[in-house]
């Protein structure tokens, strides 16, 4: 499915706009607060039927204006054209169209047009509750499948009018028959849902997992590893001395725990570790301490007062020490000068 063609009015701070899309990447340049989220926005309105943004869509009509529309052309892999139509005006009800034809409820629209947005609140994904994420698995799911979306609202009505049950009967108890009803209806609901999040897990498991292990070069998997490791060891150990050692027996598990996870990485990672250690340039590192110590001492025996030999000794140690790694092109060295000489450059 492609974009060929976005109109809007009065959505948000545009006014009026017009843009013709390729079917490659399309980017927006453009100052802040001129409309390239709002534009984002009304595309991802056209798939999901509402804003990323607002709950509320009288929020996106333009300030001062009483609708928005929003229209969009799209054109299948089978060559076929598609229009679809958002309309909001305020107070009324929101209009839906695809090809002049109105939909009798929106969920109808869900999944003719698959979309994923991406925004640096997505960050509350990792850091925030599990609400977030499971909104965001629902979303995925309910855009492929229509039965899942089916039962996602049944769901959540049942819940709503059971809560509402629940406190209009607040000090009182419900009648079970009634109370039975929507219990039913969560189980069932609950049920199916459920189990096509799991399926989908499992299935996306597979993928996060690989560009997970490319972006941190297999490193993670190994850390887990040896922390299961070590916790093995430490549960093992505890159960074995505690009784016998008391806080001692404790001290030791936790220690040898902590071996264990050493032990594992090491083995796990002796390659990338020997490999760094072949870099060091140990000659002119032994060099530059030595050059550096005897100045620094030399220094020392100067009558100019402690604190002035303090500073003195710690400037020609580390200026030494600098010197002689960057004759020795030490890549460390070179990168942390190359940064300084960066920030001193920017701030000229």
């Amino acid at each position: 499915m492609t974009l060929k063609e976005l109109n809007i009015v009065n959505f948000k701070n545009i006014g009026e706009a017009t843009l013709a899309f390729c079917s490659g990447f399309n980017c927006f340049i453009g100052n802040n607060g001129v409309g390239k989220t709002n534009v984002l926005d009304a595309i991802y309105q056209l798939s999901m039927c509402k804003s990323f943004f607002n709950v509320s869509d009288s929020q996106n009509i333009r300030h001062g204006e009483p609708f928005f529309v929003l229209q969009g052309k799209y054109e299948r892999q089978e060559g076929e054209d598609i229009d679809i139509y958002c309309g909001v005006k305020r107070g009324q009800k929101k209009v839906f169209r695809k090809n002049q034809k109105i939909y009798d409820k929106l969920s109808e629209h869900i999944g003719l047009l698959p979309l994923v947005m991406i925004s640096p609140e997505d960050v509350a994904l990792i850091e925030g509750g599990s609400e977030g994420r499971r909104r965001l698995i629902d979303g995925i799911i309910s855009q492929c499948d229509r039965d899942y979306m089916y039962r996602l609202i049944r769901y959540n009505k049942a819940l709503m009018q059971r809560n509402m049950l629940l406190k209009n009967t607040a000090g009182k108890i419900p009648e079970a028959d009634v109370i039975e009803i929507w219990d039913e209806q969560l189980a069932d609901h609950g049920e199916e849902i459920l189990k096509k999040r799991r399926q989908f897990l499992d299935e996306f498991k597979v993928v996060f997992q690989q560009y997970y292990e490319l972006i941190s070069s297999g490193k993670e998997k190994v850390v887990l590893y040896s922390e299961i490791a070590g916790m093995i060891v430490d549960i093992i150990l505890n159960a074995l001395l505690i009784p016998k050692m008391a806080s001692t027996g404790a001290a030791i598990g936790t220690l040898a725990a902590e071996i264990a996870v050493f032990i594992v990485q090491y083995v796990a990672l002796r390659g990338i570790i020997k490999e760094a250690y072949r870099q060091v340039h140990y000659v002119a590192i032994g060099s530059s301490v030595l050059a550096g110590g005897v100045l620094a001492v030399l220094i020392k025996r100067m009558q100019w007062g402690s604190f002035m030999t303090l500073c003195a000794s710690a400037i020609v140690f580390f200026g030494v020490y600098f010197l002689i790694l960057t004759i020795a092109k030490e890549s460390l060295v070179i990168e942390i000068e190359n940064q300084l000489l960066g920030r001193i450059i920017k701030k000229k």
